[in-house]
């Protein structure tokens, strides 16, 4: 018999919460969007999380407004 855990079980494990439905395809979709739009700009090569040769984090940029 072959032990498989889901996803889920996995992240219950880890400690995370896992909500059904807490975000609607549109709203995942314009999160997948807004994210690539971000990450292939050059305006923002130098703002975004940078670890440094030491392995410790030395930038971090909210991709996202507040709001």
């Amino acid at each position: 018999m072959v032990n498989s855990t889901s996803l889920k079980d996995e992240f219950l494990v880890d400690g995370y919460s896992v909500i059904k439905n807490a975000f609607s395809p549109q709203e995942v979709q314009l999160l997948l969007s807004q994210t690539e739009k971000a990450l292939a700009s050059k305006k923002n090569e130098e703002d975004f999380l940078r670890i440094n040769d030491s392995k410790h984090i030395h930038k971090i940029r909210y991709m996202f407004e507040k709001g």
